[in-house]
């Protein structure tokens, strides 16, 4: 499962430093791409049972001002996914992204302490922890065994939390 994320680069576009957005894209999209292709060399036999799932956000369709590069990172890994369903076509290689929802994660708390010239949408944050939105890491992690790691999925899809 590719999982990464990094808050480095949180701030509207114009207030970042190019060494952010550098680190922030090497940690949230060039190291799954780099993990995938790895794990597509080294386990190219193609009688063994294979899986991939990358780990998105609806950020990766929906422009969050102050998120701009994690949103670009999370499209990236999206079409990650894409990609790899087009290339690894055996019957025993599946891709897919997962948006897992909105999880009760540091990164929630780390975007709720921000100020709204740095994150514009801090609001947002606050209103999914004050309305109870936001879900247990354990919750999804449990659900995402069943559903994604051992059940059937489709190749190249991606599936959402309210799908688990």
């Amino acid at each position: 499962m590719n999982n990464a994320a990094t808050v480095d680069s949180t701030g509207t576009l114009g207030r970042l430093e190019a060494g952010e957005i550098t680190s922030a894209l090497a940690t949230n999209l060039t190291a799954a791409v780099a993990l995938a292709n790895l794990f597509c060399h080294v386990f190219a036999e193609t009688e063994l049972a294979r899986r991939i799932i990358n780990v998105s956000s609806g950020a990766a369709e929906t422009a969050l001002p102050g998120e701009a590069v994690y949103c670009v990172a999370k499209a990236g890994i999206e079409m990650l996914t894409r990609a790899l369903a087009a290339e690894q076509q055996g019957p025993t290689f599946r891709a897919i992204t997962l948006r897992p929802g909105v999880m009760d994660t540091d990164m929630q708390t780390f975007a709720r302490s921000q100020p709204p010239d740095v994150l514009p949408v801090v609001e947002l944050f606050k209103g999914f922890q004050r309305e109870g939105r936001l879900v247990p890491p354990e919750v999804v992690a449990s659900k995402v065994v069943t559903r994604l790691v051992v059940g059937d999925i489709d190749h190249g899809r991606t599936y959402s939390y309210s799908e688990l």
